[in-house]
């Protein structure tokens, strides 16, 4: 381990908060409800980590007809909504991070994040006990719709989202296993995260589900976190229907593939 300065959640919140007020003057896309979500649950104790694209608008409106849906309040509220002076209070901080880190066991988790459930607890680090928890390795700020949908957006994401997700990977102290879903394999081998130099393609009984473009459905690598030289196993599904994460799968073919990715995690060092 080196001597570097670890990262600290509230400075890293801090620099967000302050790139997202610019992202909202240059960005037409950006969700106007939104703030910053470095990540979903509890990140200081989580063994696996999963990944996606950024975090959906749905985290901050509610489901609705019409062209626009209302935002989420009250009893139903996800996050900390955008306040009308812009401003980052310490009290507003604090209870951000408290919505972040206690997202699963508040009650109120978007339904997509149940497509993981029969995965990680084949895994044994289910959400709801802080042995798992979410990334976005795209950017941590919100788009008035899906990211494939909004180029503006990925074109303002591309110089910083990567940075932030590596950013928030180091806080995550325990974690072994990052799971990702979608094209994100891509985006660690243009940026050279982790040091991965190849991906090496995985057999599953589901190679032969779904889209036909990606041949080896499941991919893998060893890594390690720059800073701290942590080591860490990549694995990523590659087909991504509609950016929900293990699309074509049912939930007994989702709890075969977490049986065998932990088997194939423990085959290579990694206990959970």
């Amino acid at each position: 381990m080196t001597n570097q300065p670890r990262v600290d959640i509230n400075e890293l919140y801090r620099k967000a908060w302050k790139d997202l007020r610019l992202l909202r003057i240059s960005c037409p896309e950006i969700e106007p409800e939104c703030t910053p979500v470095l990540a979903f649950g509890r990140f200081s104790r989580a063994r696996v980590i999963t990944a996606g694209l950024n975090p959906s608008e749905d985290e901050f409106r509610a489901r609705a007809s019409g062209k626009r849906k209302p935002p989420l309040r009250g009893p139903r509220q996800r996050f900390l909504h955008w306040p009308d002076d812009g401003r980052l209070t310490e009290r507003r901080l604090k209870e951000a991070l408290r919505r972040a880190t206690g997202y699963f066991e508040l009650g109120k988790a978007y339904e997509w994040f149940e497509r993981y459930g029969e995965f990680l607890e084949a895994m044994r680090t289910p959400f709801k006990k802080g042995l798992a928890c979410h990334t976005d390795y795209v950017s941590p700020f919100t788009t008035i719709k899906g990211i494939s949908k909004c180029k503006k957006a990925q074109k303002a994401f591309r110089a910083i989202g990567a940075g932030y997700w590596m950013e928030v990977l180091e806080l995550c102290p325990r974690a072994q296993l990052i799971f990702g879903h979608g094209r994100g394999w891509h985006v660690i081998e243009e940026e050279k995260l982790f040091g991965i130099r190849k991906w090496h393609d995985i057999s599953t009984p589901f190679d032969q589900k779904g889209d036909k473009r990606y041949p080896g459905r499941l991919k893998f690598a060893e890594g390690s976190l720059p800073k701290f030289r942590r080591q860490l196993l990549v694995y990523w599904w590659c087909p991504n229907r509609d950016g929900s994460p293990l699309c074509y799968l049912d939930s007994q073919e989702r709890h075969t593939l977490g049986t065998l990715v932990r088997r194939h995690a423990a085959h290579n060092g990694i206990l959970l």
